[in-house]
């Protein structure tokens, strides 16, 4: 009994190591050494450097690990925000790898960085020293062959289907990189970090989280885009004003009751807006535009409501920025009151209501404070957690600088394609996805309880506002919630899903007279004139509608940009994971080992892309030309279908085929940035998906049509006719498979989801998974089974737009062939929404939240796909339908007619453009305002005291003397 309880308690400590900063500093290994100067500060340094030397490689070898006892439910306490998963090298070992001297240092030469020092002598030094202190540890692990065994230590091993810690140096060379790993995070970064094993014991979760200081200092690393607090820098906007803008309270009011009310809280308003806006300085009153007589009546009770809130301020709040936070609140909830019962005209409203957008706070680059400057106050800040905190950074951000922090430290994802590292994620947050299972009381202080009582007391709060209830997708007209998308995936995400919804929008009136056309069509023959009369109609529309689609596009997003703080958003320039190189000089930053990879190896391997996408390319034709001599031989029905049929899986077949090789020749040219990387990628994939997509509908429409026709079955006879019932049968069996591939979307990740989590647990694991009690292990396990969707190498955004980008294609492209694409396309959209939302969130692990400005490169490609479709639509009605063909005036005029068609549609195609502006004027007032209400609050008002005349005119005339001749 009493062995089992022992092992039960070092199965309970083995479960939770405690690698904090404290035990670090006992030891002597953290300190801040930027403050050192000097020749002897830099000896003393030294010789620090070479105690910490011995102190690091006991560190690595595991001697300084202690452990807490910190049971299984007191993880719940804590907000982890991201997780790093590792193998148990002590988990069936089944067999071993050894690692040379030379593997293991240049492994930490690419994985590990140096920690940054305002003196470069320093920087390295102190790598150097971490260097020696793992090639030290290293010589210390168990020997194999010539090398160190890789797995297997011993330290956690398993007994009687328990682990337990036997408390001994690691001797294994995994165990090694996951101390350096814990080392870097605490004393390099200075994070929050718990090591916890797996429920079985296969798995070593490092559960990490930040400190605020350690992400100020993040932000004002990356140059972060920062929201600001609207009521302490733009209190203003949210007062009521008339029609010419005018705040209220500074209009000539036609009632006394109202001139005594604004009196007696003037001092107030005066003390809140002495710093907040130049308006205030104005005693003139002006005339009241667009106000009627209940107009002033609401006004009358927003002043009586205000002066009952200010005297809720005195009473409950102290602290500067509480009073503006909760003034803001007063003023929303005082507005609404005033309002209610009147009709539109007669309402109060904000000058964002008259710009008819929502208040839109500014947005600047992040700049730390002093706590006794006013500086560290303007910032907004965020609820964080079910508890109603409010922080700094909301949830988002905090991951998004959290993922760049890391990254200064190691490289996670080179880690991980060496295999040491298993998988690393932020952790989904309940609360934003889900909502609140209970209303935590907040351990916040005095004042801040006080004000939210106050503030619940105005007005309840609804706390049910999460994402899952509020994304609700309908067939028509879908609304999403997209700052809840934002706010919990990233502007990248966002932007996508805005973007899907936009165009399932748009698609509605095209899908609607789509199917109409389409009818007509089936009832009547080609050469019939409503038939080619509609095929006119709609061959203008869709050249229309996609230019304007795509410019209220570009409008949106634009819009969107403003409205995020997005407009300046420029993404970090870090090197890639998996970009690789030899060490030199930094001919820029003067930086002694940066990462240097050769363009003329570069262009070596964009030759091999380029004849390698040639190769597949011609296969693909090959293919095809294979499947048009077998519909020739058989002039039927069934040739027309059946090789229809194979052509559309032949299609994704070759897609799934060449989008694994694209992204084979990309890796291999080693792009340093994210940027050009996923650029080479998008041309890469776009090129071959569209040839391999469109070859076959090219052939039938263009080519067949104008050299040997098509054939048709008539009254047991085969008759030569048009193409277009031809390519109308390929495209809607495309159509169809392009469901199932919607289906497949997310059958395939549910499947692999289940595939993964059986072959990764053991009979141990799913025994103790059968628990009731679920916690937070089981969670992190959960997600640890699902796949990438969204980190620094992987960008499955990317395979989205290019679904979306051949869908564009087919539905434009060949528009009168087939209009009843349009109609299929709209609830393929729908579909997609649906398959898109479930994928998201539940079937990939949680994305990290990256920022963007626009879709970038698919603007540009969707863009030309509907210039292309201009050509094509007008040479189907042209050339393929034989619209001229039954007329002998215009039987040698149809290259005339469709080169004046092509032209007169690409001059309005562009009168168009001209004419919808890239930026609404709203939002180009809002973001002007955003720029001067930045300059004003972070770079200093203007001088106000300076008299008119500064500068006198100086009359007198100076002369000088020159010395010598």
């Amino acid at each position: 009994m009493g062995k089992k309880k022992d092992k039960k308690k070092k199965k309970q400590e083995s479960d939770d190591f405690s690698f904090s900063a404290e035990n670090l500093s006992a030891r002597g290994l953290t300190g801040d050494y930027q403050q050192e100067q000097g020749v002897a500060a830099k000896n003393d340094f030294s010789m620090m450097l070479s105690e910490k030397k011995n102190n690091l490689c006991k560190l690595f070898k595991g001697e300084h690990l202690e452990t807490t006892g910190e049971t299984e439910q007191d993880l719940e306490r804590y907000h982890w925000e991201y997780v790093i998963v590792l193998k148990n090298p002590d988990f069936f070992v089944t067999s071993n790898e050894e690692v040379s001297r030379r593997v293991a240092e240049k492994l930490f030469r690419n994985a590990f960085r140096k920690k940054k020092f305002k003196n470069p002598h320093l920087e390295n030094l102190q790598y150097n020293e971490e260097l020696q202190a793992f090639i030290l540890a290293f010589e210390s692990l168990s020997p194999l062959l010539e090398g160190k065994k890789k797995l297997g230590g011993g330290r956690l091993i398993i007994e009687q289907g328990e682990v337990v810690d036997t408390q001994i140096p690691i001797m294994d060379f995994s165990s090694l990189i996951r101390n350096v790993i814990l080392y870097k995070l605490v004393e390099h970064l200075g994070l929050k970090v718990k090591q916890v094993l797996s429920v079985s014991g296969e798995h070593i979760y490092l559960l990490i989280t930040a400190d605020i200081e350690d992400l100020k200092l993040e932000a004002e690393r990356v140059r972060f885009s920062k929201q600001l607090e609207i009521s302490l820098t733009d209190m203003v906007s949210l007062l009521p004003c008339d029609k010419a803008l005018r705040p209220l309270h500074l209009l000539l009011s036609p009632s006394p009751e109202i001139d005594l009310l604004y009196k007696k809280i003037k001092p107030f308003y005066n003390k809140l807006f002495e710093n907040n806006s130049d308006i205030e300085k104005y005693s003139f009153k002006y005339e009241a535009q667009g106000m009627t007589i209940a107009s002033w009546k609401a006004y009358e009770k927003f002043l009586e409501s205000i002066k009952i809130g200010i005297d809720l301020i005195k009473s409950t709040v102290k602290s500067k920025h509480n009073k503006y936070f909760m003034f803001k609140k007063i003023i929303k909830d005082s507005l609404e009151k005033a309002n209610i019962g009147l009709s539109g005209k007669d309402k109060l409203k904000t000058m964002w209501e008259r710009l008819h957008i929502k208040p839109c706070p500014p947005y600047a680059e992040y700049r730390r404070g002093n706590k006794e400057d006013e500086l560290s106050s303007l910032w907004r800040l965020h609820e964080t957690d079910e508890t109603g905190e409010r922080s700094l950074f909301k949830s988002m951000d905090r991951i998004r600088l959290l993922s760049t922090y890391l990254e200064t430290a190691f490289d996670l994802n080179f880690l991980e394609l060496k295999g040491y590292v298993a998988g690393h994620f932020p952790l989904h947050s309940k609360w934003q996805i889900k909502g609140r299972s209970v209303i935590i009381p907040a351990n916040h202080e005095l004042e801040e309880v006080q004000m939210k009582n106050a503030i619940q007391g105005l007005k309840p709060i609804v706390y049910e506002t999460h994402l899952l209830k509020l994304w609700k997708t309908s067939l028509f007209f879908q609304e999403i919630p997209l700052s809840k998308i934002r706010n919990y995936f990233g502007e990248k995400i966002a932007l996508y899903f805005e973007f899907l919804r936009l165009y399932q929008v748009y698609m509605l009136l095209p899908g609607i007279l789509g199917l109409i056309i389409f009818v007509l069509q089936r009832h009547y023959p080609e050469s019939s004139q409503i038939v080619m009369l509609m095929n006119i109609v709609y061959s203008i529309f869709m050249a229309i509608w996609s230019t304007v689609f795509l410019e209220n596009w570009n409008r949106r997003e634009a819009s969107l940009a403003i409205i995020w703080g997005q407009t300046k958003f420029e993404q970090i320039e870090v090197p890639r994971g998996k970009f690789k190189g030899e060490p030199r000089r930094s001919p820029v930053t003067d930086q002694m080992d940066e990462v240097h990879f050769e363009e003329s190896k570069r262009r070596r391997y964009f030759m091999l892309s380029i004849i390698v996408t040639v190769c597949i390319i011609s296969t693909v034709l090959s293919i095809v030309a294979g499947l048009v001599l077998v519909r020739e031989h058989y002039h039927n029905d069934y040739a027309t279908y059946g090789t229809a049929i194979v052509n559309a899986f032949q299609i994704l077949i070759f897609n799934v085929i060449y989008t694994k090789l694209a992204k084979y020749l990309t890796d291999l040219e080693n792009h340093k940035t994210q940027v050009k990387y996923e650029n080479s990628l998008i041309v890469k994939t776009f090129v071959f998906q569209f040839v391999n997509a469109f070859n076959s509908l090219f052939y039938i429409a263009f080519f067949k049509s104008s050299r040997i026709g098509c054939y048709a079955l008539v009254e047991e006879e085969i008759v030569k006719t048009s193409c277009m019932n031809e390519l109308y049968i390929q495209l809607l069996i495309i159509f169809a498979i392009s469901y199932l591939k919607n289906l497949a979307e997310v059958g395939v990740p549910y499947i692999m989801f289940h595939i993964n989590k059986s072959k990764k647990n053991s009979s141990s694991e799913r025994g103790r998974f059968s628990e009731s009690r679920v916690d937070l292990r089981s969670k992190i396990y959960s997600q640890f089974c699902k796949d990438y969707y969204l980190n620094r190498d992987i960008d499955c955004t990317l395979d989205d737009y290019l679904e979306l980008a051949i869908q564009y294609g087919y539905v434009s492209l060949f528009a009168i062939a087939f209009p009843l694409s349009s109609t299929l396309a709209f609830i393929g959209l729908w579909l997609e929404m649906l398959t898109d939302k479930t994928k998201i969130i539940k079937l990939v692990r949680r994305p990290i939240p990256f920022g963007a400005k626009n879709i970038g490169t698919w603007k540009s490609i969707f863009s030309g796909i509907s210039v292309i479709a201009i050509f094509t639509n007008t040479a189907l009605f042209c050339f393929t339908a034989g619209t001229f063909t039954a007329q002998e005036s215009m039987r040698n005029k149809d290259v005339v007619v469709f080169g004046c068609v092509v032209v007169l549609l690409l001059m309005f195609r562009g009168q168009i453009q001209l004419w919808i502006p890239d930026v609404p004027e709203n939002y180009e007032t809002v973001q002007a305002r955003h720029e001067y209400v930045v300059s004003r609050v972070l770079r200093g008002k203007e001088n106000q005291n300076i008299g008119e005349e500064v500068e006198k005119f100086d009359s007198r005339i100076y002369f000088t003397k020159f010395k010598g001749n």
